[in-house]
């Protein structure tokens, strides 16, 4: 088993250190650079300053942001079983119509 690694991000002038798995690094790295691009972005828009009210801001949009992708990807789902239960209603009737077609056949 891997030993953890650890990552630091620099947060309000804080070095804030973060374990992770070695295979969740580069996912976190890129975690860590999206938030930081998103605070100097806001920042450097001028609407806000405050780099605590930034940072609830980068945190909520990003909650709504995950919440409206699971609602997308389970009315995905849906669609998907629907398509799957018709498909396997046609395959059922088509297997019926051959065996029925077979039995004439042999008749």
């Amino acid at each position: 088993m891997s030993e953890p690694t650890t990552v630091s991000i620099n947060f309000f002038n804080e070095e804030f250190i973060i374990t992770c798995n070695p295979d969740e690094q580069a996912s976190l790295q890129e975690a860590i650079d999206t938030f930081e691009q998103q605070m100097r972005d806001i920042r450097v828009s001028g609407k806000h300053r405050d780099p605590k009210r930034i940072a609830l801001m980068i945190a909520l949009n990003t909650i709504a942001e995950n919440m409206n992708l699971k609602h997308e990807v389970k009315s995905q789902n849906t669609q998907l079983q629907h398509v799957s239960d018709r498909t396997k209603n046609i395959n059922n009737q088509i297997e019926s119509e051959l065996f029925q077609q077979e039995s004439l056949i042999e008749s």
